[in-house]
């Protein structure tokens, strides 16, 4: 058995799929960012605190693999740093991403203090927009990587509290994914106004 050769390079396959023509093949583009690090010999956590290492261990393994697109900054516990909670950067041979050590939503009252945090400044957000700026430079597509409100909401508090607290205390849950709907949003227009909303991809 033989694959049939590409007929398209990643930027026109990419192209002719958001203007709906026919493509050559189905794109590839796996989630793969440990990996990545790994597989130019960088440490798993140099992709989530050094985006310059970041960008070029993703690169450097995409155009390895031949990989649809571009280069990301993001990660699944997104949401506890930003609102003022604690993350631990993978260390261990088995950590793959930052994971959360401390919600900042603990008890009932830390949803009534819990404000929207700055997204200039805030948790990984200085990082993400670093990145981006070498997306941009780079003439790749820049993206924001952020998950659903639902996410952002189960990394203030914990899922297991939002879902308890969606059942028992509405108004909790509710307070939670509206701070969190808005915080996207407002990621979003920053990124809009600061690299073109022609060019980003907010990827939730």
């Amino acid at each position: 058995m033989s694959f049939k050769p590409d007929r398209m390079n990643s930027r026109e396959r990419m192209k002719a799929l958001f203007e709906g023509r026919a493509l050559d093949r189905v794109p590839l583009y796996p989630f793969i960012l440990g990996f990545c690090a790994r597989n130019v010999g960088y440490p798993i956590q140099t992709i989530y605190d050094d985006p310059a290492k970041s960008f070029e261990a993703q690169q450097r393994t995409l155009d390895q693999f031949g990989f649809d697109w571009g280069p990301m900054y993001g990660y699944a516990s997104y949401g506890t740093w930003e609102f003022g909670g604690e993350i631990k950067m993978p260390t261990g041979g088995f950590e793959q991403a930052p994971m959360h050590t401390a919600f900042p939503v603990q008890s009932e009252e830390d949803v009534e203090r819990l404000r929207l945090p700055d997204v200039k400044t805030a948790g990984s957000l200085p990082l993400a927009a670093e990145f981006s700026r070498l997306q941009k430079n780079a003439a790749t597509p820049v993206t924001v990587v952020l998950g659903g409100h639902f996410t952002i909401a189960g990394n203030l508090c914990s899922a297991e509290k939002l879902c308890r607290w969606m059942l028992k205390k509405p108004e909790l849950a509710h307070r939670i994914l509206r701070l969190a709907t808005d915080h996207i949003v407002e990621v979003v227009a920053s990124w809009a106004e600061t690299f073109g909303a022609e060019r980003v991809f907010p990827q939730l």
